[in-house]
């Protein structure tokens, strides 16, 4: 807990830059997936095709390095901060295994072969579309990976016992 000591000033600062890392993470997965929905339903597959290339130029330049931070500051903070290894400290490294793994190994070749399908195959293709359909699938499913470590990181199972978190302190004498 030495950090903390120093009336707590270094800590936040690295749960500010941990929290901010993590809105630009989140806040740019909400804003592309909210994309590609529109742009599925209104079956604008070239506009799918210059988005996803757009994702995967974004991905390495600001999505890669905001999870790298979040990770960063998360592991600092247990190391300086007033918690150690709690449940919901591992749920969240867990989460960011689980969508860094997906991400590293699924999303961002499977997009790479998707562009490739559409210069060769074309973008009416129906091996592309089912591609396209896998990909915005699993994207999805690690968006909600993400959206459960947040709900992890603000409710914190196991940190609290369940009466203290439903009462109301008690006004010290």
């Amino acid at each position: 807990m030495g950090i903390v000591a120093l009336d707590g000033t270094p800590y936040l600062i690295l749960l500010y830059l941990h929290i901010f890392a993590a809105m630009v993470w989140l806040g740019g997965g909400f804003y592309f997936h909210y994309k590609f929905t529109t742009l599925r339903r209104a079956n604008d597959v070239a506009s799918m095709v210059a988005v996803g290339r757009e994702v995967e130029h974004v991905g390495n330049r600001v999505f890669a390095p905001a999870a790298g931070i979040v990770l960063l500051m998360g592991i600092l903070m247990v190391a300086f901060g007033p918690y150690g290894f709690d449940l919901w400290i591992v749920l969240a490294l867990i989460g960011y295994a689980v969508t860094f793994a997906t991400g590293t190994f699924f999303l961002g070749p499977t997009s790479s072969k998707v562009a490739e399908a559409v210069q060769d195959k074309g973008m009416d293709s129906p091996e592309v579309a089912a591609q396209m359909n896998r990909l915005l699938t699993i994207a999805r499913i690690d968006y909600v990976v993400l959206l459960l470590i947040l709900l992890d990181m603000v409710f914190k199972p196991g940190l609290y016992p369940r009466r203290a978190v439903l009462t109301a302190p008690r006004p010290v004498p």
